[in-house]
């Protein structure tokens, strides 16, 4: 019977890049996937408001446990699972942080305006299309940042 590693022996089969390496990365990720799943979970609608596709965080989570794994350094008197989480919570807030700039804005008008962007020659959708604008310009003008206004 082949015994269980532990965490630390994987770990340090992927940070020193030998045979082992894949499989142990496999292992890890095995292990620690549902953790970072229920780390992404608690973000999740705070991800999904803020504009982020929550599938494309879930895709990346193979590459934050590698991530986890080569900065990972049991000398921190931490376990590794701790440090997996962290990595994940750290990874939601940053995606959280960096789509906080961009308005997302669910109504048809916008929508409309943004996908059919052709000239307009009749007189009732230039009407249409200043209404749009006039709307567009509301909502962006009562954002805080005065850079948009430029």
């Amino acid at each position: 019977m082949e015994r269980k590693q532990e965490d630390i022996e994987l770990v340090n089969n992927v940070q020193e890049d030998n045979d082992k390496r894949e499989q142990s990365l496999k292992e890890l990720i095995n292990r620690h996937s549902a953790l970072c799943y229920n780390v992404y979970q608690r973000y999740g609608n705070t991800l999904t408001s803020s504009g982020v596709c929550f599938d494309d965080v879930v895709k990346e989570k193979d590459y934050i446990i590698y991530k986890s794994a080569m900065s990972y350094n049991p000398d921190k008197n931490t376990k590794f699972s701790t440090w997996v989480g962290n990595h994940a919570r750290y990874h939601c807030l940053n995606l959280i942080n960096a789509n906080q700039k961009y308005i997302t804005v669910e109504d048809s008008a916008l929508n409309y305006f943004v996908e059919n962007n052709e000239p307009y020659s009749d007189s009732s959708k230039v009407h249409e299309r200043q209404d749009t604008l006039e709307y567009i310009f509301n909502i962006l003008s009562q954002l805080k940042d005065s850079r948009i206004k430029k």
